[in-house]
């Protein structure tokens, strides 16, 4: 759909203007924006210096953000396989959809597309999705953490956002402890891994989804991120990666914390927010 639709002209990214000085590093002297208008499809294609976007990144972009088109999904791209890989463009600290813009005529957008668009104006830019692990002490206190909450209660989308604020400390701190983390806080803290320091999660499962970059599933690591069963556009059911093929969550059912293998969907996404060694 976003071949007919979301690539329309008043759907260019448009920098704000408090935002320009602070681009102007990667955009390398100026974006040059081409909207190509081609029946059955119409393309968007911006040229960012060494980082070229384009309808298949967005839809991307999207399916990284609010989960599988159900209109029918793309192929992810191949994983990224190491830190320095070969060819790798520096990643632009401002995600250059955020200001695409929703058309007032009804119809003229699927939920999936208006969801979409909204989430992008808040989601981090997504790179192809890293294929290697992540180390350190984050990652392992993640895992005790989260491996020290099973069978207790609780809901998932709390479980995630303390297991991954107390193991975000443990490098500064020199241990590993569960920190209550603050009630109403952390929509605008949970960013890329780069960035290091406290990790405080948003508070709902589909806001969580939105953090940290992605992942392959070949390359789940602990601390990791896990968000599946995807409905109305966002995940109903998220969990702590524990190792390469387990996590820790909730069972909604029960309300208690289980450890079981990571599900099998297609509609499985991964997000690495914890820093580390890859």
């Amino acid at each position: 759909m976003f071949g007919r639709l979301l690539m329309l002209a008043w759907l260019v990214p448009r920098p704000r203007r408090r935002d320009r000085p602070k681009r102007k590093a990667w955009w390398g002297g100026g974006a040059v924006v081409a909207v190509l208008l081609a029946l059955p499809a119409v393309a968007l294609v911006v040229a960012v210096g060494p980082v070229a976007t384009s309808a298949a990144d967005l839809r991307y972009q999207c399916d990284s953000a609010v989960g599988p088109d159900p209109s029918g999904g793309a192929a992810e791209p191949p994983p990224l396989t190491a830190v320095t890989s070969p060819g790798r463009a520096a990643v632009p600290s401002t995600n250059p959809y955020a200001e695409l813009t929703i058309p007032p005529e009804p119809g003229s957008m699927s939920a999936w597309e208006r969801s979409c668009v909204a989430a992008l104006r808040t989601a981090p830019y997504q790179e192809q999705p890293w294929g290697y692990g992540n180390s350190g002490r984050a990652a392992g206190c993640a895992r005790e953490l989260a491996l020290a909450r099973v069978d207790g209660a609780g809901d998932a989308g709390g479980l995630v956002r303390s297991v991954i604020y107390g193991a975000s400390l443990a490098a500064a701190a020199g241990r590993c402890a569960e920190v209550a983390a603050e009630a109403g806080a952390g929509s605008a803290v949970c960013g890329r891994p780069e960035s290091g320091g406290a990790v405080l999660l948003p508070e709902s499962i589909a806001a969580q989804s939105g953090c940290g970059q992605r992942v392959h599933r070949s390359a789940v690591s602990p601390g990791d991120l896990v968000f599946w069963d995807f409905q109305g556009n966002a995940p109903a059911r998220a969990g702590v990666a524990v190792g390469p093929g387990q996590l820790v969550t909730v069972e909604p059912e029960s309300g208690r914390a289980v450890w079981r293998e990571l599900p099998s969907g297609a509609d499985v996404r991964v997000k690495r927010v914890l820093s580390g060694a890859g």
